[in-house]
């Protein structure tokens, strides 16, 4: 269903923030500033007021602005209205402040991306057409490179098309949900590419996303990233006021991402990349060899190749195929919580239940304070006769290891849902910690989850 633009407005909105940068970088004073706005346009202008209160100003305005700094358009300058859209800069990984199974996460690209050109041509191209919305549902099982895929294309938009692109923010409160969207209903000069993760666990947000991209002037490419469309798909195109209709039309596709590659030779050499960029970071050896079952099914998710490299630079082995690489990239994020429970002075005998909290918390998705994550701790049987501050320190532990991003959390005030404690993640560790923890201790752990829901 291609949205029709029958007008474009011609305001933009400049960014007072930069623009006063930009002025400081010149040595102008804020009084040079608006005398220079002053000088430009007249006392009784109502553009340095506009300008200075982020308002909208006509473009011919708003370039005569950028020539008198020495710009040659105003695009730097523009206010960016996608308060919601996160953009995806590389995370930094280190040895010291970073799991190791950060390593093997999306956000930090520690493996070059590599193998996808099919698909990132079919996603340009899909940006790149006539129609003014539309919309994609990608579905893959965890570690089949869905998040990584999407990061991509918003840094390639934004290089090479000058997009607005990025990634929704999970907002904490679902009030006012049809206000949250309204910057989609202000002119922009550059077309929005937005990508909703979760997309399964977010049916409120995507509604009220989807109805905001329907009455908007602006391009909009928004993909929607999920491990299958099950019943809430289904669901989404009931929704009335053209949401429905939006997804039963040719504007709307769902695409079920490939393996990486099925290629013996391609496998090896994207093991063999994995493995050298791990070395890299925590000063090993590339291994000589690729492993003998590299043709195995499992090595379909991208995630596990990339972990089995990582298990043999540090020059291990492995067994049980696809349970046994997951059981010892697991055992390397458990040895780094007792290194660190042994810096701080947790009593040995508490360092196995690192594990039995870490699995509450990601079965909640997070903990959203200090005070949510001592009332994890102090539900758990086993730490019953520990002291409080021997689970305070538990806390603090997770809490240094896995802390929300905080430069969204910065650029987004309070509304950003920021976690005291993240999950465990890539999903697939995380789900497995899960699946270690209800052996040792079933009972509990599925009384915790049937009291959380």
């Amino acid at each position: 269903m291609a949205k029709k633009i029958t007008s474009r407005k011609r305001g933009v909105r400049l960014d007072p923030v930069k623009l006063k940068d930009l002025a400081t970088s010149q040595y102008y004073t804020f009084d040079d500033l608006k005398d220079a706005l002053v000088e430009l346009f007249g006392e009784k202008s109502t553009t340095l007021k506009n300008v200075l209160s982020g308002k909208t100003i006509d473009k011919n305005r708003a370039t005569k602005i950028a020539l008198h700094f020495g710009l040659d358009s105003y695009d730097s300058l523009l206010l960016n209205i996608c308060t919601d859209v996160i953009f995806p800069e590389p995370l930094k990984w280190d040895a010291h402040n970073s799991t190791p199974g950060a390593l093997l996460k999306a956000e930090y690209a520690i493996v070059p991306f590599h193998h996808r050109d099919e698909e990132l041509r079919g996603l340009e191209a899909w940006c790149l057409d006539d129609n003014d919305l539309a919309v994609r549902l990608y579905t893959g099982a965890g570690g089949m490179g869905k998040t990584r895929l999407a990061i991509e294309q918003c840094n390639r938009l934004d290089k090479r098309h000058q997009w607005t692109a990025g990634f929704l923010r999970d907002i904490s409160s679902s009030n006012d949900l049809d206000d949250r969207f309204s910057w989609l209903d202000l002119p922009s000069t550059k077309p929005l590419f937005i990508v909703v993760d979760y997309a399964e666990t977010r049916r409120e947000e995507l509604v009220a996303l989807l109805k905001a991209a329907l009455r908007t002037q602006n391009k909009v490419r928004i993909v929607l990233l999920a491990r299958a469309a099950a019943e809430w798909w289904n669901l989404l195109k009931t929704e009335r006021q053209g949401v429905g209709d939006l997804l039963s039309s040719p504007a709307s596709s769902w695409i079920t991402l490939q393996p990486l590659t099925l290629d013996k030779k391609k496998r090896e050499k994207s093991f063999y990349l994995a493995a050298e960029s791990f070395a890299k970071k925590i000063n090993g050896d590339p291994p000589l060899l690729a492993p003998e079952d590299i043709n195995a099914d499992y090595y379909e998710r991208v995630l596990l190749l990339h972990m089995q490299a990582l298990i043999s630079v540090e020059q291990k082995q492995t067994k049980g195929g696809m349970q046994g690489i997951l059981a010892s990239i697991l055992n390397r994020e458990r040895k780094f919580w007792e290194e660190r429970a042994q810096d701080l002075e947790l009593p040995k005998s508490l360092h196995h239940m690192i594990g039995g909290a870490m699995a509450r918390i990601t079965l909640m998705g997070g903990v959203k304070d200090a005070q949510d994550a001592a009332r994890v701790l102090d539900n758990i049987q086993q730490l019953a006769d520990s002291r409080r501050h021997e689970r305070d320190v538990i806390i603090k532990l997770l809490h240094d290891l896995y802390p929300c991003n905080q430069e969204y959390a910065r650029s987004a005030g309070n509304t950003v849902n920021c976690n005291f404690i993240e999950p465990l993640e890539p999903d697939l560790l995380g789900e497995h910690l899960i699946e270690e923890e209800l052996e040792k201790d079933s009972d509990t752990i599925l009384d915790f989850i049937f009291n959380e829901n």
